[in-house]
């Protein structure tokens, strides 16, 4: 039975170590960290670094808070840990296509706010990370950012549309009852 050693980086934002099958990988988030990690903390978008197997290794305080969990539930976790299955779900999915096409994926989807109730519209972008040196897959780095309020005046304007659609219909058969007993007097 051959042992396998799990290798810790400690994540220096959240203070918490997450395990890796090898060294390459332990070394490869460790680098990426000190790379981004003073970057992503500040952006006012979601950010997740996942490894290989789904696992989050990093989430910023943005994201923390838009899932409503502290660091110690989702750091060396993967989705199905904190989220509802349908959702993490999907995050997978995604995750494993992007992993199989090896490009980087744009997708919209809609939650619902776990705080609020509010129905929200996010753009996700997951793209590929590979070990510099080897050029082998190393994990995933995902971004979302809250698009609601560019997506509600698409949404007023589709539910105009179907309440003109519905006014010209309404219009247009009462005017042909109108026809029809026009002909007939």
């Amino acid at each position: 039975v051959i042992s396998m050693k799990k290798y810790q980086v400690e994540n220096k934002c959240q203070l918490i170590t997450t395990n890796f099958p090898t060294m390459d990988e332990c070394e490869f988030w460790a680098e990426f960290s000190k790379q981004h990690i003073s970057t992503d903390e500040t952006l006012p978008v979601s950010i997740f670094w996942i490894d290989k197997q789904f696992r989050n290794v990093y989430a910023n305080k943005h994201a923390l808070n838009g899932i409503n969990a502290p660091a110690k539930e989702v750091i060396g976790q993967t989705p199905y840990n904190y989220l509802p299955p349908e959702i993490a779900d999907s995050i997978i999915d995604t995750i494993k296509f992007v992993q199989e096409t090896n490009e980087q994926l744009i997708s919209e989807h809609i939650t619902t706010d776990y705080i609020s109730g509010n129905v929200e519209y996010w753009e996700t972008t997951i793209s590929p990370l590979h070990h510099s040196e080897t050029g082998e897959l190393i994990g995933f780095y995902s971004a979302s950012i809250n698009i609601t309020p560019e997506k509600k005046p698409e949404e007023s304007i589709t539910e105009l549309d179907g309440i003109a659609t519905q006014l010209v219909q309404e219009m247009n058969s009462l005017m042909n009852s109108y026809r029809i007993k026009m002909l007939y007097n």
